[in-house]
């Protein structure tokens, strides 16, 4: 069985988990339990919330449940709402790129990267000197013609 609290109650309990002391980037951190990743958890009605959502929902109103909170400060354990903004999946997942976050990362970070940036940026200024074809490239540097145009047309970030 739930322990009932009012919604005063509840109130209280949850900003008591927060610590408000000065931080150089004004966040509030959450003090209680977080998981793997940083972010504060707490129990409600029944099941377990992101701290931040919550912190959310108590400064903005009920958000909708497919829409993501992100943070402004890129503080995983910040519950300050002037920090947080509601996005879609997509937004969640271009600030995770844009800020270098994220389980795949961009360039030489990327799991599957070929090349280094020094590389394509190398096959892309021999390319556009001339003399040297697509093949050409692509037996130097052990890899596919198709690949080479993917770099030399921009399809491959650095």
């Amino acid at each position: 069985m739930y322990k009932k609290y009012t919604p005063e109650q509840a109130l209280a309990a949850f900003w008591q988990k927060v610590d408000k002391s000065p931080h150089p980037q004004g966040c509030w951190l959450w003090t209680a339990a977080v998981d793997k990743d940083g972010y504060g958890f707490v129990k409600r009605r029944g099941r377990q919330d992101k701290a931040h959502r919550v912190s959310y929902e108590l400064a903005n109103g009920v958000h909708p449940r497919e829409m993501f909170v992100l943070h402004s400060c890129d503080n995983p354990a910040c519950v300050n709402p002037s920090h947080l903004r509601l996005g879609t999946p997509l937004d969640n997942m271009q600030d995770k790129h844009r800020k270098g976050r994220g389980r795949y990362g961009s360039g030489e970070a990327h799991s599957q990267c070929k090349f280094s940036d020094i590389q394509i940026a190398e096959i892309r200024r021999r390319y556009a000197a001339g003399g040297v074809y697509y093949w050409q490239l692509a037996e130097e540097y052990g890899t596919t013609k198709a690949y080479i145009g993917e770099i030399v047309r921009l399809e491959v970030r650095k």
